[in-house]
């Protein structure tokens, strides 16, 4: 009777052993199943095609998925789901170009008597209202603008808010986390300051100058400090 338990214990435990074990989600398919109505050419709708979420990087997508614009979608995936979606999508994170424009060199940084808009509505009132002197153009030099620089954000394919102009500078955030501190002639960056989650607001900066505000999708409101105006 021994023998036998002895026996049956060991079969149990070598179908155990032998049992191959669960497999891993498949990517191909989860995007088939759960993206593609979108995420396809002629689909209606303003998604990135699979070619260009091959352009991604994928902790770019997985944060997405996660707290960013696709998180209502990835919320129905389990973790091992979203990863392996993010793998199949995107290339590695290490193999995306940096901004085509290389960092600034130092110069201190004023708001002083500086034209700007700040944050969302450019004043405390909100009046999103920008005097002639101000912007220094009026409605008759519109149509005459012309691009001087473009900046591409490397690892994302979106920005939310819009972006903040003070001091000579640009601030703004990206759909992955960063928030970037750009000379507004050249498109150069100064700083950039990664967030943990995707930015959604526009970029407030204190009136000394010193100190930029912001806010993620995680409901945090977040700061920055620019050390000696750099």
């Amino acid at each position: 009777m021994i023998l036998l338990a002895t026996r049956t214990f060991l079969l149990l435990l070598l179908g155990l052993v032998a049992a191959p074990g669960a497999e891993s989600p498949d990517g191909a398919q989860l995007f088939q199943a759960h993206c593609y109505s979108c995420h396809h050419s002629g689909s209606g709708y303003a998604a990135p095609t699979l070619d260009q979420l091959h352009q991604m990087s994928r902790g770019s997508i997985l944060l997405a998925l996660e707290s960013g614009r696709m998180k209502a979608q990835g919320s129905q995936l389990t973790a091992e789901e979203r990863a392996a979606l993010a793998e199949f999508l995107g290339t590695p994170d290490n193999s995306l170009p940096g901004p085509s424009v290389g960092p600034c060199a130092a110069k201190s940084f004023s708001t002083v008597g500086d034209p700007s808009w700040n944050s969302w509505g450019v004043d405390l009132t909100n009046s999103r209202f920008q005097p002639t002197g101000s912007a220094g153009l009026g409605r008759a030099e519109v149509p005459r603008l012309k691009l001087k620089w473009a900046f591409g954000f490397p690892g994302a394919s979106a920005t939310y808010g819009q972006p903040t102009v003070a001091g000579g500078r640009l601030f703004v955030g990206s759909e992955d986390g960063t928030v970037y501190s750009l000379d507004a002639r050249s498109g150069c960056t100064f700083w950039s300051y990664n967030a943990e989650t995707t930015v959604k607001t526009a970029v407030s900066v204190d009136s000394t100058g010193r100190a930029v505000f912001f806010g993620d999708t995680n409901g945090n409101v977040l700061l920055a400090f620019s050390v000696d105006g750099k």
